[in-house]
């Protein structure tokens, strides 16, 4: 719990006696959570307002604090509505996206081999060529038509393999 002992100097106990608006906020959260999406939202601004735009990212000792308000968070949905933690883990990544976290590209699922990899990587070229259009990416265009055969080759059925 090295949290725990890092919030203990006095320093860092004046920094979490600043949580008092997180502390309204998660409440309001918890408070309204399954009515609105705003006080999600609310509760994301106060997050970026806290811990800086990119928190769930954060490192050093704002990682600490935004950790040891992820596990006030945990503690209060499980006490307060008797959420699971696996429900409650719903929500925080919600607040992450809310807060402006980047979403993540679809994931082409696979093995580990060097084919498989191989594989998985040309699906994503594929699907990153087809998900765009022509005039954006024109060089990507015109090695559209050769990756295609490369799938091919490697057993990728593009029909069924890639999002389009």
């Amino acid at each position: 719990m090295q949290v725990v002992n890092a919030l203990s100097t006095p320093v860092n106990q004046a920094i979490v006696s600043q949580f008092g608006q997180l502390d309204q906020a998660r409440v309001a959260l918890f408070e309204g959570l399954q009515k609105t999406g705003e006080v999600l939202n609310g509760y994301a601004k106060a997050m970026n307002a806290e811990f800086g735009f990119g928190w769930w990212d954060a490192k050093g000792d704002i990682r600490k604090l935004v950790k040891l308000e992820h596990d006030r968070f945990i503690s209060a949905g499980e006490s307060k509505l008797g959420w699971t933690r696996s429900q409650v883990d719903v929500y925080w990544s919600r607040v992450k996206d809310a807060a402006g976290r980047p979403k993540k590209a679809g994931k082409v699922s696979g093995g580990n081999s060097v084919d498989d990899l191989n594989i998985r990587d040309i699906k994503t070229i594929l699907n990153r060529i087809l998900g765009t259009d022509e005039d954006s990416a024109p060089l990507s265009f015109k090695a559209k038509d050769l990756l295609l055969e490369v799938a091919d080759m490697v057993g990728i059925d593009t029909e069924k393999d890639l999002s389009k």
